[in-house]
């Protein structure tokens, strides 16, 4: 309602399509700049360096290079919503509503996870963050995180997988119950299925939702928008 809004999600490794069909729909609504929001977990991933070839905001793709995005509109790609606080909120929220004695129960924080180690560093050391917000919203009394390395080589991502199975086993053990918390977009897909067959005889409980499906996600689009527009007016007045 208070912008012109398109969509363009979908895979973008052998194709562009969908993102270029987004943009022709912008421009035809009068946009003269088009704020791109990655709908990704952590902005050191190769989708983020996709998009960005996409939009032609680098030179070099992560994966096939597909046609890139023809525009007369200024394309501004924001930063995904990973260290924004409201995913803590967000977060702290999905705990809370599966919580039933905090102080007998643990949360674990998943995230998809990229590939190469560097960046999986980087965003550990996000999700420490708003693991603590967890911890301090809820009254948890432990709130771990970790990376699946989803697509990553299988002896990473094995290893990965059985340090958080000893993690909740350990957990149960001492009587505590498990949550599992999913840094995720959306719930429901392939990540919540292969990490409850990664878990299979675990005891825990999945909170099986994504941060778009929160309200407090519009909140997040509204000021990502409204600061990227911002800044660019600042940078040339009289962009819209």
């Amino acid at each position: 309602g208070k912008y012109p809004t398109a969509a363009g999600l979908g895979m973008a490794m052998m194709s562009s399509g969908h993102i270029q069909a987004a943009v022709d729909q912008l421009e035809k609504s009068g946009a003269k700049t088009i704020v791109a929001l990655p709908t990704e977990v952590g902005d050191d991933t190769s989708l983020i360096r996709q998009w960005s070839y996409i939009f032609g905001l680098s030179d070099e793709s992560a994966y096939l290079d597909v046609p890139r995005v023809k525009s007369t509109a200024k394309i501004l790609m924001a930063r995904t919503p990973t260290t924004s606080p409201i995913i803590g909120e967000i977060l702290a929220d999905y705990a809370k509503s599966a919580i039933r004695d905090a102080k007998n129960e643990v949360a674990m924080l998943v995230v998809h996870g990229p590939q190469e180690a560097e960046d999986n560093l980087k965003l550990l050391k996000i999700l420490a963050g708003h693991a603590a917000t967890v911890k301090a919203a809820t009254g948890l009394s432990e709130v771990y995180y970790d990376s699946l390395q989803d697509d990553a080589p299988t002896a990473i991502r094995t290893a990965n997988v059985n340090r958080m199975r000893d993690w909740i086993s350990k957990h149960t053990a001492a009587g505590h119950r498990v949550i599992v918390l999913q840094a995720i977009m959306t719930g429901q897909g392939g990540v919540s299925g292969r990490l409850r067959r990664d878990f299979d005889g675990l005891s825990y409980d999945l909170v099986d939702k994504g941060f778009t499906e929160h309200p407090l996600f519009d909140r997040w689009i509204d000021a990502t928008v409204t600061a990227e527009l911002a800044r660019a007016a600042s940078l040339a007045p009289g962009v819209r």
